[in-house]
C-alpha cells in the first residue's frame, strides 16, 4: 500500500480559526489528541490554551473521540479559554463593508472574503423562533445544495451557527445584478416572452427542489436576484428552506402575506403545495403587475384567499388563465404539481426572447436560411411570370395569325369556290395552328399550378 493511500485515508487536512490568531492548518488522523493540536498551537500562535475547545461552522463541539470524523477540508473553530463560539468569529475570514438591511429578524450586509478580496453577503439570522430539528435540516439542506453546486442558488461559502447567540451565520455570493424586487419597484415592466424566460428558471428550480424532497418556503421577489446585469437568464435565489418572516407574524408585513396559501395560514405548515402557490402569486404579478389576493390588511387579504377571489382580464393570455385557475385551487392535493406546470401549453409557446449564445447563432442560421428561401422563391415566381407572360405573348400571336388565316380562307373561298386541293390544305392548316394554341394553354395552367 502506498504512502499517498495511507495519507488519504487516515490524515485529514483541516483549517483552525480562531479569534485575533491567523488561520492554522492541522492534519488529524486517529491518533491525534487535543494535547497534541495544544503544542501546534503553542508553536503556530504563540499561546497556551487555557481550555480549548473546537467547534463545527454548524454550532456543534467536536470531542477528542470524534476528531477522526471530521471531513477532509473542513473549517474548524476554537476558543482558547473554554467559551462557547462567539460572533466575532465571522470577522476572521471576513471583513465588514456596509450594513444593507436591518429586519426584525436578520441584518444583512457586504463584506468581502479576507484571503482573495472577493464580495460576499453575510446574514446574520436569529433562530430563537426554531427549533434545533429545523436549525439542522436548515443546514442539510445548504450543505445538499452546495455539494451539487445548484447554478440557481446563490454559491454559498459557509454557514455558521452560534448557539450561545440564537443566531446563524449565512455566507453567500454577491450578485452583481439587481433584486426582481428591486427592478419592480423602479417600475420596470417585462413582455411576456421576458416574463418566460425568468418563470421558466424559477420553474426548473422549484422541479429541482422537489425532486430532491426540498421545499423552498421562501419564494418571493425579494429573495430572487439577478447574478448578472441585464441578463434575465441569470436568475438565482436565496434563503432557500428557513422562512424566517413566517415565524415572527405579528412583525410580518402585508406585502408577505400577499405570498401565502390556504392551508399555511390554517394549518400553519410548509409543504410542496405552498410553493406551487406562492409560485402562482409570483407569475401573476409579473403579468398584471399586482398581487392577485391583495387588500389593505391581512384580513382582506385572508378573505380574498379562502374566496380564490382575483381578476384577470378577458384579453389575457388564455393560458395564462387556465395555468393560473390550475394552481389557485383551495385544497392542495387538487392544485397542479410541478411537473404540471413545466408542461402547461403556457411554456409551450414559441418563445422569441432568448438570451444564450447558441440559440442566437440558431436564430442567425435560421433568419440566413429564410432570406435564401425568400430570394430563391422569388427567382422562381419571376422566371414563372416571364415564361408566363412569354406564353401569353405566344398564343396572342396564334390566335392573331389563326383569325387572319380565316379572312384569308374566306376571301379565297370567295373568289375560288372549286378549289379542293388548296381548301383541304388550308383546313390542315388550321388544324395545326389550334393545336398550337392547345399546347400554349396546356403549358400554361401546369405552370400556374406550379
Amino acid at each position: 500500500m502506498s504512502n499517498s493511500h495511507v495519507y488519504n485515508n487516515y490524515c485529514k487536512s483541516s483549517i483552525l480559526y480562531a479569534a485575533n490568531y491567523h488561520p492554522l492548518r492541522i492534519i488529524i488522523n486517529k491518533l491525534t489528541t487535543f494535547a497534541e493540536i495544544n503544542k501546534v498551537i503553542k508553536i503556530a500562535w504563540k499561546i497556551s490554551p487555557t481550555f480549548l475547545r473546537i467547534f463545527l461552522s454548524n454550532g456543534s463541539e467536536i470531542f477528542e473521540e470524534d476528531l477522526y470524523l471530521i471531513r477532509q477540508g473542513s473549517k474548524l473553530y476554537a476558543t482558547l479559554d473554554g467559551s462557547e463560539l462567539g460572533l466575532n468569529v465571522l470577522f476572521l475570514n471576513y471583513s465588514i463593508n456596509d450594513q444593507l438591511c436591518q429586519n426584525p429578524n436578520s441584518i444583512t450586509m457586504i463584506g468581502k472574503i479576507k484571503s482573495n478580496k472577493i464580495d460576499v453577503i453575510i446574514k446574520q439570522i436569529s433562530t430563537k423562533f426554531f427549533s434545533r430539528d429545523e436549525l439542522a435540516n436548515f443546514v442539510k439542506i445548504l450543505q445538499q445544495i452546495k455539494d451539487e453546486n445548484c447554478t440557481k442558488c446563490v454559491h454559498i461559502y459557509d454557514t455558521i451557527i452560534f448557539q450561545r447567540q440564537s443566531e446563524i451565520a449565512l455566507i453567500t455570493e454577491y450578485c452583481q445584478g439587481k433584486s426582481l424586487n428591486h427592478m419592480l419597484q423602479q417600475n420596470k415592466r417585462f413582455t411576456e416572452q421576458e416574463i418566460k424566460v425568468i418563470v421558466k428558471q424559477l420553474a426548473d428550480f422549484i422541479n429541482y427542489c422537489h425532486s430532491r424532497n426540498i421545499t423552498i418556503k421562501s419564494l418571493k421577489f425579494e429573495n430572487m436576484l439577478f447574478s448578472e446585469k441585464d441578463n434575465l437568464n441569470s436568475i438565482k435565489l436565496t434563503d432557500l428552506g428557513l422562512n424566517t418572516a413566517y415565524r415572527i407574524q405579528n412583525l410580518t408585513s402585508i406585502n408577505n402575506f400577499n405570498y401565502y396559501s390556504p392551508e399555511l395560514i390554517t394549518q400553519k405548515e410548509f409543504t410542496f403545495s405552498t410553493d406551487i402557490w406562492a409560485f402562482g402569486v409570483i407569475l401573476y404579478y409579473l403579468h398584471l403587475h399586482s398581487f392577485p389576493f391583495d387588500g389593505r390588511t391581512k384580513q382582506s387579504i385572508q378573505q380574498n384567499v379562502f374566496q380564490i377571489k382575483y381578476k384577470i382580464t378577458e384579453e389575457a393570455n388564455p393560458y395564462l388563465r387556465d395555468l393560473l385557475q390550475l394552481i389557485f385551487v383551495k385544497d392542495p392535493d387538487l392544485r397542479i404539481k410541478i411537473q404540471g406546470i413545466i408542461d402547461h401549453p403556457y411554456f409551450k409557446q414559441q418563445n422569441k426572447y432568448n438570451l444564450s449564445f447558441h440559440s442566437s447563432i440558431n436564430k442567425l442560421n435560421m433568419n440566413f436560411l429564410r432570406l435564401n428561401s425568400r430570394n430563391s422563391f422569388r427567382k422562381k415566381t419571376n422566371s414563372q411570370r416571364f415564361d408566363s407572360e412569354e406564353n401569353n405573348s405566344s398564343i396572342k400571336r396564334i390566335q392573331k395569325q389563326l383569325s387572319l388565316q380565316k379572312q384569308s380562307d374566306k376571301e379565297q373561298s370567295i373568289l375560288n369556290p372549286l378549289q379542293p386541293k388548296q381548301y383541304k390544305c388550308k383546313i390542315e392548316r388550321k388544324r395545326c395552328l389550334s393545336h398550337m394554341i392547345v399546347k400554349q394553354q396546356i403549358r400554361q395552367s401546369t405552370i400556374k399550378d406550379f
